[in-house]
Formats: C-alpha cells, structure tokens, sequence
C-alpha cells in the first residue's frame, strides 16, 4: 500500500473516531457530523494553466508536417522530427494562415459554468466541542 493510501486511511480512522466521540458527548447525529465534515472537507479543483487546450499555429503546422515525416521516413528519430518542423516552420511563408485557423478553432463558445447552490445552514457545535483535533467549518 502506497503511503498516500496509509496517511488517508489513518486520516479517515481519526476523523470517524472523532465523530463518534462527538455525537455521543454532545447528543448529535453521526449522519449529520459526517456529512458536514464531507462538505468542508471537499478538496477544490486544480487549477488549470491558462489557456489550456489552446491550439497556436505552430501546434497544427507541426501536427500535420509531423504526419507527412512519419509517412516518409517511420523510423526517423523523435529528435530529427521536430529539428525539421522547427526548420520548416522558421522558413514557413503561411504562418498567418497556420495562426488564423489557429485562432478560429480556439475562438469556440466556452461551456456554461455550473450553478452553485447557497448552502444550507448547518447546525453548529457547541464550542466546547471544538478542539485542538477537530475539523473546522467555515461559513460563507
């Protein structure tokens, strides 16, 4: 077992250890505990670079001269490959036009986001409840 896979299993063994402990000290249930420590915990998503997905001019040049090099000479070498792109694509007189197509397919309708909901309150413990171990919940 890998050692992210340890730390998340003793990780989740403290945190049921704590909701049990909690819901019986102060009369809560074990349902409800959980599900606010699945709220507040959610970890965000990652951040994607930048215009990721983007395609520039030189992306498509190179993807289609990288097809016609690959059907002339299959074991050309990886290295030798893009050294010839990079050489074609220097003496290229239709950059613009690689840059245009470029633009226009990057030009697509971006998907709508999701709705987010306002949360629902929550039942909040008592402070006596919190602790030195205890997950803590945030409002907005």
């Amino acid at each position: 077992m890998s050692l992210l896979k340890n730390i998340q299993k003793i990780v989740d063994g403290t945190v049921d250890a704590f909701i049990v402990d909690i819901a019986a000290k102060y009369d809560l249930s074990e349902d409800d505990l959980r599900e606010m420590w699945n709220a507040a915990s959610k970890t965000k998503p990652k951040k994607t670079r930048a215009g990721s997905g983007r395609k520039t001019g030189y992306q498509l040049f190179s993807a289609e001269i990288r097809e016609e090099l690959r059907r002339e000479d299959p074991a050309m070498p990886f290295g030798m490959i893009s050294k010839t792109i990079s050489l074609r694509w220097k003496a290229c007189d239709t950059k613009d036009e690689y840059n245009a197509r470029a633009r226009r397919s990057n030009t697509v309708a971006e998907p709508a986001s999701p709705t987010v909901s306002s949360p629902t309150a929550s039942p909040v413990l008592p402070s006596s409840a919190v602790g030195s171990a205890s997950p803590t919940v945030s409002s907005p």
